[in-house]
């Protein structure tokens, strides 16, 4: 495996554990909005950053694996 690949699969897996983290902090962030609406929209957006952050950390570690 080239370094280049090795480290752009290492970036796009910590790029997905940041937004996994910020996904989980959305989540956690619903409780202080006062409206429904407010309490919905982060939870949506957590849910999203959170999908994005472990479809990129699936898909850093399976194209890593693949390049073994």
């Amino acid at each position: 495996m080239s370094d280049h690949n090795e480290l752009e699969f290492q970036s796009l897996q910590l790029m997905g554990l940041f937004l996994g983290v910020f996904g989980i902090i959305m989540i956690f962030a619903v409780i202080f909005p006062e409206t429904m609406q407010g309490k919905l929209t982060n939870l949506v957006v957590g849910i999203v950053l959170l999908g994005i952050g472990l479809g990129a950390v699936l898909k850093g570690r399976s194209q890593s694996k693949k390049e073994d």
